[in-house]
């Protein structure tokens, strides 16, 4: 019998094995994936919470609704979304808010379910670990009320928030998993709305992201902004996948029953 050396594995390391998971097309309805989507999320919040040095007592956060009408589909995908959170802090009185880049800020996509439409919205949700002063606060609920209006047809919130404990700061970050969603598909309402497949994936990959870091001066400064590239290179690619099994699937069924394009001919059959 062969010796093998001691090995001493953590929780915190077995758990991170979830981050790698793969998980299948409809997501929200599988328990498993639900599973470790969530297990996933929450390893990412407790390592932000065990890098936070004191607990701050109040924090602010902003929730904006993308609803699901006619006007905003555009805007159901990244560029979307990246779009609404440029416009945002997008201002000319960038004194107002440039202690914002001062102190950590979170963003948080997820799916919210709302009875009046069949699709779900999509909820951006930024959280700022510190207390917006009078002059930030004010900017930015009238952008809220000018230019995000404009992008998602609802004028958002900003919320204070008291923390009493870490597990109310746990419960901020949490992002909640919309179980029982179907995948979407390119066809009914998405497709009469001109969404393409690409807007498909995206749609599908919005349950992959996880609470994220933002780099505020960066968002402030700059005239672009960027934040899913990462989901973006795994659309990539699995799209370029399915384009190689789809014509795979095309060649097996030609050299089965023929090719007819190959049979034309220009000669009468009689």
């Amino acid at each position: 019998m062969k010796n093998f050396p001691h090995c001493s594995i953590k929780k915190t390391d077995a758990e991170r094995c979830y981050i790698e998971a793969t998980i299948c097309d409809e997501v929200m309805l599988c328990p498993c994936c639900c599973y470790f989507l969530d297990k996933r999320n929450t390893v990412i919040t407790e390592d932000i919470v065990d890098a936070i040095e004191e607990l701050p007592k109040k924090i602010s956060t902003i929730k904006i609704p993308l609803l699901p009408t006619p006007a905003n589909m555009a805007y159901f995908n990244y560029l979307g979304i990246e779009t609404i959170i440029y416009n945002l802090f997008r201002t000319s009185n960038k004194k107002q808010i440039k202690n914002l880049s001062q102190g950590d800020t979170y963003l948080k996509v997820y799916y919210k379910k709302d009875p009046l439409f069949t699709l779900p919205i999509i909820m951006i949700e930024i959280i700022f670990m510190k207390f917006l002063n009078e002059k930030a606060y004010d900017e930015l609920w009238k952008t809220l009320k000018s230019e995000v209006l404009f992008f998602t047809g609802s004028v958002g919130d900003i919320e204070h928030v008291y923390l009493d404990s870490i597990e109310d700061l746990i419960k901020v970050l949490h992002v909640p998993l919309l179980i029982g969603q179907p995948e979407f598909k390119l066809e009914g309402p998405l497709m009469k709305h001109k969404l393409n497949e690409n807007d498909i994936f995206q749609l599908n990959y919005i349950h992959s992201i996880s609470v994220t870091k933002l780099n505020m001066s960066e968002i402030i400064n700059n005239n672009k902004l960027t934040l899913f590239e990462e989901q973006r290179e795994s659309i990539q690619k699995e799209m370029e996948e399915k384009y190689r099994n789809d014509k795979d699937v095309i060649e097996v069924i030609d050299a089965i029953f023929g090719n007819p394009r190959e049979d034309e001919s220009d000669e009468l059959p009689f």
